[in-house]
């Protein structure tokens, strides 16, 4: 053999080569060893060594600071006893078995462990399989990871975001929710409801695609025209170039288009949404659906205008009226008296009987004449019969002068209960009646007509009507009166003011008919919707 040719020396000095290699070889190992028992002994997440059948062999500080245990009182002890629910023992232990048995691939599992003290505690199992040198399995070697203040937040999260989806579907503002580009990610119920569009149409659709930037006239829902231009410029801003600073908000009016064509007003308002990084993530847009506010501010400003228009009207009409009675004054009364003076200069200077009879004749006649207009003037202004008989008895009056004058049948029904207003109310009433009579007279081409005054418990009714060519109601309280008067305008907002209230019904070829409700003297309950 080669080693029966070597000396004693040289084989002497192989061995010491031998053993010097092997103590390298060993302080190798023991330094590896050392360094993984100090990695397993600082690791913070707990490594255990189990058995096939549940029995722990080893426990790093960290598996015992998780379950209270002092260094070493893990091992020999089982993993069954440290579950938290007796139930679940035979289901880990059949695992185990499955473990060995079926080897099948390596996924975690969740449980709920107890610790020495009791608490209980949620877990994150992550596992591999320990082999021999044949590869058969002899344990686990698993990664536990405590995950109980995991849990908890996300037990508050879902929470807290059943919670916000809630408020978000119940709102009945409009929301939307989209990411840093400006993209939709969702939307509520009312978004829905205000747009009709339906499920998914509108996520991942740009914003913009909702307020498009083109120059065109929209019918918006509130009823309008609406000429859009350059209104969606602030929102592009916003979303292109958004101000990312916490708490950040911003607001502005736009419009949003339906999916039938039509735009509905919005107020919006949106929050800027962050990460922990202080990233923009997204933002979040509550927007108000401000078409009935779009209807009143337009009311407004048509009633406005009413209120100017009319207030320019009466001027207009108080000075027709003087007008009207100066050249009544003129042309009736003012000429009879000149010709009253010069038939006095005539009788003063006739010589005989004859003529001085004559002259008297003609005095008297005129006398008589100038009476008659004087009283005529009078009424005109304010029927005496109003305020020394009532308002039934004025109303009448009015229907039978009406007839005289105008060759209108109108016929005249009091239920003959006692009607008690206030002063003012009744001349209003007085001039209502008035004011609708003559325009039958002048626009309903109709031969007959009806007033009717009828009482309740608190209300006093005037019902004035009539069967000619009726007209479109929503004109029927303009202020631009072509009657001049008053106008339906003017009775209306008169009423209104003393707690009455006006109602009109009209069709085109049905006829007209006007009902005037005021509170009976004392009585100032609400007329409103009656």
């Amino acid at each position: 053999m080669k080693d029966k040719n070597k000396s004693k020396e040289q084989l002497i000095n192989e061995i010491k080569k031998w053993e010097a290699k092997h103590k390298r070889t060993e302080e190798l190992l023991r330094k590896s060893e050392e360094h993984y028992n100090s990695l397993l002994e600082t690791i913070p997440y707990g490594i255990q060594e189990i058995d096939t059948s549940g029995i722990i062999s080893f426990a790093n500080k960290a598996y015992d600071k998780i379950f209270g245990f002092e260094k070493g009182e893990a091992i020999g002890t089982s993993i069954l006893d440290k579950l938290a629910h007796d139930s679940e023992r035979k289901k880990l232990a059949d695992y185990l078995k499955t473990l060995v048995k079926d080897q099948p691939p390596l996924t975690p599992y969740f449980e709920k462990n107890i610790t020495k003290e009791g608490k209980i505690i949620d877990v994150q199992v992550d596992w591999n399989y320990k082999r021999d040198k044949k590869g058969s399995v002899v344990g686990l070697i698993s990664v536990i990871t405590d995950i109980t203040k995991r849990k908890q937040s996300e037990k508050v999260f879902r929470k807290t975001k059943d919670y916000l989806d809630n408020i978000i579907e119940s709102s009945l503002d409009v929301v939307v929710v989209s990411d840093s580009r400006g993209y939709i990610t969702r939307v509520n119920k009312a978004f829905f409801e205000l747009t009709g569009y339906r499920g998914k149409e509108v996520i991942g659709k740009h914003i913009t695609e909702l307020t498009p930037y083109e120059e065109r006239t929209y019918e918006s829902t509130s009823g309008e025209m609406v000429e859009i231009k350059e209104f969606i410029s602030d929102a592009l801003e916003v979303i292109e170039k958004p101000l990312f600073v916490e708490g950040k908000t911003s607001n502005w009016e736009t419009y949003y288009l339906c999916k039938d064509g039509k735009i509905a007003p919005v107020e919006t308002n949106k929050a800027y949404l962050y990460n922990e990084e202080g990233d923009a993530i997204g933002s979040v847009g509550v927007n108000r659906d401000i078409s009935e506010r779009k209807r009143s501010e337009r009311k407004i400003i048509e009633y406005q205008n009413e209120l100017r228009s009319f207030a320019s009207q009466l001027t207009l009409t108080e000075e027709k009226e003087r007008q009207k009675f100066a050249t009544y004054l003129h042309d009736q009364i003012g000429q009879k008296l000149f010709v009253l003076k010069l038939k006095m200069e005539m009788l003063k200077k006739s010589e005989s009987l004859k003529e001085m009879v004559k002259s008297s004749e003609e005095i008297f006649k005129l006398i008589d004449q100038i009476i008659k207009e004087t009283r005529n003037l009078t009424f005109e202004i304010s029927p005496p019969i109003l305020h020394q008989l009532g308002l039934e008895a004025a109303i009448e009056w009015l229907t039978e002068k009406m007839h005289k004058q105008h060759s209108i049948v109108v016929d005249f029904e009091d239920d003959k209960r006692e009607k008690t207003v206030d002063e003012y109310m009744k001349i209003l009433l007085f001039q209502a009646v008035r004011e609708l009579l003559t325009n039958i007279i002048k626009h309903a081409q109709s031969q007959k007509a009806k007033v009717s005054i009828k009482r309740d418990k608190t209300h006093l009714r005037v019902c004035v009507e009539d069967d000619g060519a009726g007209f479109i109601p929503l004109d029927k309280y303009s202020s631009k009166d072509k009657n001049g008067g008053f106008g339906l305008f003017s009775i209306k907002e008169r009423l209104d003011h003393l707690g009455g209230h006006l109602k009109i019904t009209s069709q085109s070829g049905l006829g007209t008919q006007a009902t005037l409700l005021a509170p009976l003297k004392g009585k100032k309950e609400s007329l409103n919707g009656k």
